[in-house]
């Protein structure tokens, strides 16, 4: 805990290592404290981590690690990258237009073809 070190709102900032599985239950519980409406929560993935507690505390959540989904981080990456741009607006339509020629012409190449574009 670091008291104080907050500006905006003014506050203290809290870390915690926990497993991955655990993940949405410390999320569910912090927003049910408001805590993102006065300050912020943040994740953060470690790559590596040489702790006998973090060992125990893997060991106590239920699952595994590899298939833990977060399901706040997969909505918020979901969001960012699912925007409309006039490049992903071109390539439907040249796409569509090749897919449409191969429906009259029967070809599967160009099915495949617009299936890659």
């Amino acid at each position: 805990m670091f008291p104080g070190v907050a500006r905006s709102p003014q506050g203290d900032l809290v870390t915690a290592d926990i497993a991955r599985e655990s993940a949405n239950e410390v999320i569910e519980a912090l927003q049910g404290l408001g805590i993102e409406r006065d300050g912020a929560i943040s994740f953060e993935t470690i790559d590596l981590s040489l702790s006998a507690g973090a060992e125990a505390a893997e060991k106590r959540a239920p699952g595994y690690s590899d298939d833990a989904v977060v399901w706040e981080e997969l909505e918020q990456r979901a969001d960012n990258d699912s925007k409309l741009t006039w490049s992903f607006i071109a390539f439907l339509a040249l796409a569509t237009q090749l897919a449409g020629i191969a429906a009259l012409t029967d070809s599967p190449v160009l099915v495949v073809g617009a299936m890659v574009l």
